[in-house]
């Protein structure tokens, strides 16, 4: 028998989708409103399901695009865990620079100047809680502004900004906010 394509649900003609993996028991797919019944309603039984099969075919065609262009999403992620700090740094500032002020993305970017000298151009799928705490000794240790150790209130800077920089490229984060 065959599956039905649509159906009458709460006033609307509602799409019935295949999942993603296709049909299965138990599993009740992905339902879309074509559109509502008052719309169909002066169409002869014909008419209708002719303009019914047109809405179910373009919708579908919508969901087929929407899975597809998530699965691209899914693969540039995949491939920017490939990347150097660096050319994530200069992509991340990028999108930066297009949200916020010029100054904001030079502060961005020397946190993330401090994060290489401290731990290296590393790939991004290598960071982990020893690089974290790398940064973290550096800041305490070596960093200097002006000839002196930076203060609490600057590592926390530095610190927030790496984390926003990680949280960006969706990396489980090692470290709480102190």
């Amino acid at each position: 028998m065959a599956r039905r394509l649509y159906e009458k649900y709460r006033g609307n003609y509602v799409g019935l989708f295949a999942p993603e993996g296709g049909w299965q028991n138990g599993r009740r797919g992905i339902r879309r409103t074509l559109c509502s019944i008052a719309e169909m309603e002066h169409l002869s039984e014909l008419e209708r399901n002719i303009r019914l099969t047109e809405l179910y075919s373009r919708k579908a065609r919508e969901i087929t695009d929407e899975n597809h262009q998530k699965e691209i999403e899914r693969k540039k992620k995949k491939q920017r865990k490939l990347w150097t700090v660096k050319q994530a740094k200069a992509f991340w500032l990028d999108s930066v620079r297009s949200t916020c002020a010029e100054k904001t993305a030079i502060m961005y970017g020397r946190s993330l100047d401090l994060y290489i000298t401290a731990c290296g151009n590393h790939e991004m799928q290598d960071y982990d809680e020893t690089k974290y705490n790398a940064f973290q000794r550096y800041l305490n240790t070596q960093a200097k502004y002006r000839g002196r150790l930076l203060a609490d209130t600057t590592k926390h800077t530095h610190t927030r900004h790496l984390k926003n920089f990680w949280l960006y490229f969706d990396y489980e984060l090692l470290y709480s906010e102190n």
